[in-house]
């Protein structure tokens, strides 16, 4: 089997036994991981708003900053954690993000204060910067080109299958047992499905003939072009709309407008998931379908979400039943149809020598834009608060007028519809690697 970069002197060569077995058991066994990240990163606070909510008494911008802290402190991290994945593989970082997600999810089942929530957040958030790229080395190194931007549509289905275990179930299984013995016993998982990987893969050496080394330049040449630029950047406005619907609002969203139960209002946000698993798994045979042209699918994906923030808006005014709203999850999640081809682009337009930073240095901008997005609309939650419930000692659970949520929407089509235009500059690759033929 061969690799990314073949043509490159300085590719990665494998002293390995038992090559396919282990190849695709280190794929799978970090994809566990990841479904483990994507599974707790989902679920909180959106699945378990109103249970933290009362539990802690804690205004609405408190609880919209678990998911902006949390999301910025993973931005950050990537940088570091690519830069260490490039140069100590995927096998190690991989075990070390999963030991960090199982601490953290750990201290924050023990919280009973809101530093201390955020502090275990933190933590969290720094291991699970470690498990995409490490997914991405892997892939990167032990299977072909071609199988490249197939095994990261892969990954991001299987990703997507924990965000549906992050929705209904964990509301489910909140409800049942409580907040904080669930995420103790996910955090028990991250920890075990690390320890596995040391013991099934010890087998497993990942060796170079020169370590791949980030320099200056390996992030200059990352903007050097305008095309290039907006690549990099463009889900800094794209992603905050899906982000903060399937992950902070969505669900509380429900509750508070339709009078959904949580039950009920956990299950549009598991549909609007289990649709990004099924658009993400399609995007690659898409990509085929359209002759091997990326950019089609990148503009349908993008400017989907800016189409249904503006119906939800429409609908909050008008007064549109609950089945349309349904809809508009379920459509939201087409903003996943071009993970394939996203992938794509991220090895024809970049150096891929060192994949898992420029997997980094991209991953940063959507996770920061969603940060602002949530902060902000955690912002108009307190505006549309009572002020005598805002300086109460014990707020226990708010229910949040239309006018706020109308104008969260406002926020997120805002922020979706000049993502659309930053995708008009990208250029189309139709399968050609861009960098290495001079467009640098």
């Amino acid at each position: 089997m061969g690799s990314q970069c073949s043509e490159s002197a300085n590719t990665p060569v494998l002293n390995l036994r038992g090559f396919r077995i282990l190849a695709w058991a280190s794929f799978m066994l970090l994809n566990i991981l990841y479904l483990l990240a994507c599974l707790q990163r989902t679920a909180i606070p959106g699945a378990v708003f109103n249970n933290i909510q009362g539990d802690l008494n804690l205004i609405g911008s408190q609880m919209t900053r678990l998911g902006a802290m949390y999301v910025y402190c993973y931005s950050v991290s990537q940088i570091f954690a690519g830069m260490l994945v490039d140069r100590y593989g995927g096998k190690k970082m991989g075990v070390l993000g999963g030991l960090f997600m199982g601490v953290g999810l750990f201290l924050f089942s023990r919280a009973e204060t809101a530093p201390w929530l955020y502090c275990s957040r933190v933590i969290t958030a720094i291991g699970q910067s470690f498990i995409y790229l490490c997914v991405c080395k892997i892939a990167h190194i032990l299977f072909t080109p071609k199988q490249f931007g197939l095994l990261i549509g892969l990954s991001m289905s299987i990703g997507f299958t924990g965000g549906i275990l992050g929705t209904m179930p964990t509301q489910f299984c909140a409800q049942q047992f409580g907040w904080r013995p669930l995420f103790a016993a996910i955090g028990a998982c991250c920890i075990i499905s690390s320890g596995i990987i040391i013991f099934a893969l010890r087998r497993l050496h990942e060796r170079a003939r020169e370590s791949s080394k980030v320099t200056w330049n390996s992030l200059k040449n990352l903007f050097n072009e305008p095309g290039r630029f907006c690549f990099m950047t463009f889900d800094f406005w794209s992603y905050p709309a899906y982000f903060v619907i399937q992950t902070i609002l969505g669900q509380k969203f429900i509750q508070d407008y339709l009078g959904c139960s949580a039950t009920m209002a956990a299950t549009f946000t598991m549909l609007l998931t289990f649709g990004s698993v099924i658009t993400s798994t399609a995007g690659a045979p898409m990509v085929r379908i359209f002759n091997q042209r990326r950019m089609p699918l990148v503009w349908i994906s993008k400017f989907l979400p800016v189409l249904v923030a503006f119906i939800m808006i429409l609908g909050i005014k008008f007064g549109m039943p609950t089945w349309g709203f349904l809809i508009c999850f379920i459509m939201m999640s087409a903003n996943h149809i071009s993970s394939a081809a996203q992938s794509d682009l991220m090895c024809e337009l970049t150096d891929t020598k060192t994949i898992a930073f420029t997997a980094a240095v991209r991953n940063m901008p959507p996770y920061v834009g969603a940060g602002i997005v949530g902060g902000i609309c955690g912002r108009i939650l307190d505006h549309y608060t009572p002020a005598e419930v805002l300086g109460s000692a014990t707020t226990g659970i708010i229910h949040y007028p239309k006018e706020a949520y109308m104008a969260c929407l406002f926020v997120m089509m805002a922020f979706g519809l000049i993502g659309f235009l930053f995708t008009l500059r990208i250029p189309e690759t139709r399968g050609k690697n861009l960098y290495n033929n001079g467009v640098r």
